[in-house]
């Protein structure tokens, strides 16, 4: 529970039952409920507590999300923030609105939230979908605050590595739906520190979705892929 200009916001954290094949040591006596049957059980209590607006953050896949707000009962939840997917998408389902707002701050949700005249019990949300392009400003404080924070690690982030000739492609719809040459690279330096005849890595431990032109890589490169 949370509070912000005097409105009380109630906030649970749900997962999709996959998360549960991830982990590598789970509790004995671990009990598994669905998104929404645990959404059920607790956001009376919330709303008992002065809660005036219910949001669920989520680590489902958008489908399970939109079925989350498909089985519970309308008004019950606000707002689904949801992550995994690597995409923006809105919609709204049984009044309870489905967001997820992109991967790496690629982009961002404004959001309003206004109390219904004719029934001050219930909300209305104006959301706005905000890329973060190269047109906007940088804001002179946090790009202080960043020089700050980072100045110690500097020195070792630009620390060279090694060079490449040809530009690495690491964009998510590459290296998650075929073979490319960043996921061989990084096979091939595993395959040769362990001394293996053979490498295998997910798709998924490859970031940036970008492309790294030739030349220099340091160890910066390495943290942001």
């Amino acid at each position: 529970m949370t509070a912000s200009n005097g409105i009380r916001i109630g906030i649970i954290g749900l997962v999709e039952r996959e998360w549960l094949d991830t982990i590598n040591s789970l509790p004995p006596n671990l009990i598994y409920k669905s998104a929404s049957a645990t959404a059920k059980e607790l956001v009376p209590s919330l709303r008992e507590h002065g809660a005036e607006i219910i949001i669920a953050l989520t680590h489902q896949r958008e489908p399970n999300d939109r079925k989350l707000a498909e089985k519970t009962p309308d008004g019950l939840i606000d707002i689904i923030l949801g992550g995994h997917d690597h995409y923006y998408q809105h919609a709204l389902i049984n009044s309870t609105h489905v967001l997820r707002s992109g991967t790496d701050f690629k982009q961002l949700s404004y959001i309003e939230a206004r109390r219904r005249p004719e029934n001050p019990q219930k909300w209305d949300f104006h959301i706005v979908r905000r890329d973060v392009v190269s047109s906007i400003p940088q804001d002179a404080g946090t790009v202080e605050l960043m020089e700050k924070v980072s100045s110690s690690l500097k020195s070792k982030l630009e620390k060279p590595l090694g060079y490449t000739a040809a530009p690495l492609d690491a964009r998510f719809t590459t290296v998650r739906l075929k073979e490319s040459n960043m996921g061989n690279f990084v096979c091939d330096l595993m395959r040769c520190h362990y001394q293996g005849d053979c490498s295998i890595m997910a798709s998924g431990t490859i970031r940036g979705d970008q492309i790294y032109p030739p030349g220099v890589l340091r160890v910066k490169d390495i943290m942001n892929w």
